[in-house]
């Protein structure tokens, strides 16, 4: 599934996949602990939500009740001034992310938020 949240608010704008309701971005935002697992680009990878069970368990539960086992998640401009976030979840199954794959997944991010920023601006 895909879950895309945009603007100074980041709103849902576009959710995708078969999971009882969709997250939201106050989800992960409110939680500070869950945002410093981002690196310095933005990008978070967690291949088992097992990684989160100790360290955040309100967001491992919240993982949990979507099904949602693996997941890419990028945050741009910046974890601290965030303005959009794509999570790319896979539900049922835990995945070992390969490097080409979190890459692909980092382009097609970055590329959904240009064209956001883009429409925004009115540049589209």
């Amino acid at each position: 599934s895909i879950d895309v949240f945009y603007g100074d608010d980041l709103k849902a704008v576009y959710i995708e996949g078969k999971y009882p309701s969709g997250f939201t971005a106050s989800d992960f935002f409110f939680e500070p602990r869950y945002m410093e697992l981002f690196d310095d680009n933005g990008l978070f990878v967690m291949g088992s939500l097992n990684n989160l069970k100790n360290p955040i368990p309100q967001i491992y539960h919240l993982l949990q009740e979507k099904h949602c086992m693996s997941l890419v998640q990028l945050v741009l401009p910046s974890v601290s001034e965030a303005r959009y976030m794509i999570s790319f979840n896979l539900l049922n199954r835990v995945h070992k992310w390969s490097d080409s794959e979190i890459s692909n997944l980092n382009l097609i991010g970055s590329l959904i938020f240009d064209t956001l920023e883009d429409k925004q601006s009115g540049s589209l």
